[in-house]
């Protein structure tokens, strides 16, 4: 019990300190060779960067065993296609919520969606909830996506009880730290 209680501290103070207002010093900066976009996370944070290079996830350290985990992912992707039509941002979210239900989620609810602008371009932004069939587990989902050249997408993945801690992470590294097209290496 003890250990869990002094995890569970170690990791809120974790998460207190990376979610400071304006700081970003300490932060670990990330370049994607394939589609040349930067952006900084939380130094002792996990990375995976994946088999196709399209992005880079990140998660605090967790007692949760993997598929579990809370991650923030940071990505790009061709623009999708179907039928020769080229998919709106709606349309993509659209197709992640059915590839959702057929993997037996339940529950699924929009909680927010609107328009934004980001980086000078229109954006969508949208928050879920679904349970996992697989595990039981309750997700929310928030995610950005705007279509540059690739659409770039940002997704904090994580359960209901830590999108206090994890949420000003996201938006510093989504609002604070991405550029685009990066002027030099990291």
């Amino acid at each position: 019990m003890k250990d869990k209680l002094l995890l569970c501290t170690v990791v809120l103070a974790l998460f207190a300190e990376s979610a400071q207002p304006g700081q970003i010093t300490n932060w670990r900066n990330y370049k994607n060779q394939r589609w040349g976009f930067c952006v900084a996370y939380p130094r002792g944070w996990g990375h995976n960067e994946g088999v196709n290079n399209a992005g880079i996830a990140v998660f605090p350290v967790q007692d949760s065993p993997p598929g579990l985990q809370s991650q923030i992912s940071v990505g790009a992707l061709p623009p999708g296609r179907v039928n020769g039509h080229l998919l709106t941002l709606e349309e993509s979210f659209e197709g992640e919520d059915e590839v959702l239900r057929e993997g037996g989620a339940t529950g699924l609810v929009v909680l927010d969606k609107h328009n934004l602008t980001f980086s000078g371009q229109p954006a969508l932004f949208r928050k879920i909830r679904y349970k996992e069939k697989s595990s039981g587990a309750v997700w929310v989902e928030e995610t950005i996506a705007f279509q540059s050249g690739p659409n770039y997408y940002f997704q904090l993945k994580c359960h209901p009880p830590e999108l206090a801690e994890l949420e000003p992470v996201f938006n510093k590294m989504v609002f604070k730290t991405f550029r685009s097209e990066c002027r030099h290496e990291h």
